[in-house]
């Protein structure tokens, strides 16, 4: 792989070159306050993929000190407090009865329910008393009818 910083200090570029990765003048990017820039167009797809897995190492290494350091400072701070760790990580066990459980949510669709007024014109026609008012509803109150009238 030939990559290589360009516009470093020699100190700064042995340090690169030491790394394995070496960059190339382009796109400016920053490394540990370095700016430099980076030219990969002139790589080959097999260039590209080692230095794609030497950039994924370096971000696995990252992580995994990170977690490490998050770790540490959470064992001193429960220590600190004298309790150990793994009661702050699982749930207390309660003594005292469950909390109430959660409602069910309500269903949106509800199901048939038995007419409870019918069309004097056309026996056929019902409505359940739910939703919309039908017209022939709407025309028979209009009417002078009441939903007594109408009722099953």
């Amino acid at each position: 792989m030939s990559l290589s910083f360009g516009s470093l200090s020699q100190e700064a570029s042995k340090k690169l070159h030491a790394g394995g990765i070496v960059i190339y003048n382009f796109q400016d990017i920053m490394v540990k306050g370095i700016k430099m820039a980076l030219d990969i167009s002139n790589l080959t797809k097999k260039e590209l993929i080692a230095l794609r897995r030497k950039v994924d190492r370096a971000i696995e290494s990252i992580d995994a000190r990170t977690l490490d350091k998050a770790r540490r400072e959470a064992r001193q701070l429960a220590q600190s407090y004298g309790v150990p760790l793994e009661d702050l990580i699982e749930a207390p066990k309660s003594s005292t009865k469950p909390g109430p459980k959660p409602k069910a949510r309500a269903s949106t669709k509800r199901g048939k329910v038995a007419p409870k007024y019918r069309d004097p014109a056309n026996p056929n026609v019902t409505w359940s008393g739910r939703g919309r008012t039908p017209k022939w509803v709407s025309e028979a109150l209009k009417r002078g009818a009441s939903l007594a009238d109408l009722a099953v």
